[in-house]
């Protein structure tokens, strides 16, 4: 088990302490990954293709002792960290998270208010923002994740945003506010949880979350198709939270960052990422995750509803601009016939009329993301998943030719 404790600090002033994280992304040299490979490379500036650097912000946080306590632990980090004592007035945010009988994780954020910015200098390059601020350069920041600019602020994960909300929301802020001048923040009992567990896609039976002999639904039959049975899932699961932990969500550049160990630069994680992110959150949630991976897995069969969700995960992939319909130029990687706009629907009835070939080897990992499992002697009863050689097809941006 582990677990994190976080600060939601508000100033006398009302604005809230925020601290940066600096997130390495680092493309590895591993020539075996097809989307490092130069005939995937698009035309970028070569500093993103070898390595760049992004802040990621998020509340002050300490990983906690269980042995020691994690509110004792949270008390004596605070204390380290302020000139003067301060008052925890409670406990703003709880939850519990794991996977039926697999690692927990529980993250806490205690709620501290009216105090001088002065007090907490040891933050480096800490600061401090206003709500309003804060909730607006992040949302900029989500919905530029796949963009060709960088934003003012990338947030480590949604739970912040969807506290401030909550704040905002309250019918008694403007009461409050009017008569202290502070921010109302709700308090939750010290053992009330606002989550509990994630669910399983599918349980290695083949059964739906569980549930009997109920229908798969489309994802749920993309993940049967991965091969991915309870105990990839959970691998998974373990890798998406070492990734993104103490939040349970991933954002841009901690993806960036986690595929940049696979061979991917930062701008190509770019295009990654909005496949991935098929309900534009700008944060990917673990089943988004899992999914994703699913659809990129190299023994994942292109054919039936596997094979229609993966040509929505290539279509998201190339479609740069987010706007449905993939141009000339996003599409001529399928073919040079000249149309102005390629709706998704279009594109899936081109795929299946067999007008637009190579698909199958399209969004492929060049091996399993399950390999450390497999090595280590884990894995399901599935056997090993098989190489897709990569295609020759191009990435967004390309101009060359070739057979498709």
């Amino acid at each position: 088990m582990e677990a994190y404790a976080s600060a939601l600090i508000f100033s006398k002033q009302n604005r809230l302490l925020i601290c940066p994280q600096t997130i390495e992304i680092s493309p590895s040299d591993d020539t075996d990954s097809p989307f490092g490979s130069s005939q995937y490379e698009l035309d970028i500036d070569s500093a993103f293709k070898e390595k760049c650097t992004v802040d990621v912000f998020w509340l002050p946080t300490v990983k906690a002792n269980l042995s020691y306590g994690l509110k004792c632990t949270f008390l004596k980090f605070i204390e380290s960290k302020s000139i003067n004592p301060v008052e925890i007035k409670g406990v703003c945010y709880n939850s519990f998270r794991c996977l039926p009988m697999g690692t927990s994780y529980i993250y806490t954020i205690f709620y501290i208010d009216d105090v001088d910015e002065d007090n907490f200098q040891t933050f480096e390059e800490a600061q401090w923002l206003s709500s309003e601020v804060l909730s607006r350069q992040a949302s900029l920041g989500a919905a530029s994740a796949s963009s060709t600019c960088l934003p003012s602020l990338f947030l480590l994960g949604h739970e912040l945003l969807d506290l401030l909300a909550s704040v905002a929301s309250s019918n008694d802020v403007d009461q409050l506010t009017e008569v202290t001048g502070q921010t109302y923040v709700p308090m939750l009992p010290d053992c009330a949880f606002v989550e509990t567990q994630f669910e399983l896609c599918i349980t290695s039976a083949g059964s739906s979350d569980g549930g009997g002999a109920a229908p798969l639904s489309p994802t749920q039959q993309l993940v049967k198709a991965a091969g991915f049975g309870d105990l990839e899932q959970k691998f998974l699961f373990n890798q998406f939270m070492k990734a993104c932990a103490p939040s349970a969500s991933m954002c841009f550049p901690v993806f960036a960052q986690y595929f940049a160990a696979r061979g991917f630069s930062y701008e190509r994680a770019k295009h990654l990422f909005r496949a991935f992110d098929s309900h534009r959150r700008g944060f990917l949630q673990f089943r988004d995750f899992l999914v994703g991976h699913a659809a990129m897995e190299p023994s994942t069969p292109h054919g039936s509803t596997p094979a229609e969700l993966r040509c929505r995960y290539i279509f998201r992939y190339y479609d740069e601009d987010c706007d449905g319909c993939l141009s000339f130029r996003e599409f001529r990687v399928f073919s040079q016939e000249k149309k102005e706009l390629l709706p998704l629907n279009d594109f899936l009835s081109a795929v299946g009329q067999l007008k637009f070939r190579g698909t199958s080897n399209l969004f492929r990992l060049a091996s399993s993301a399950l390999t450390p499992l497999k090595t280590n002697g884990g894995g399901s009863d599935h056997p090993p998943p098989k190489r897709t050689k990569p295609s020759q097809a191009r990435s967004p941006g390309s101009t060359s030719e070739g057979k498709k």
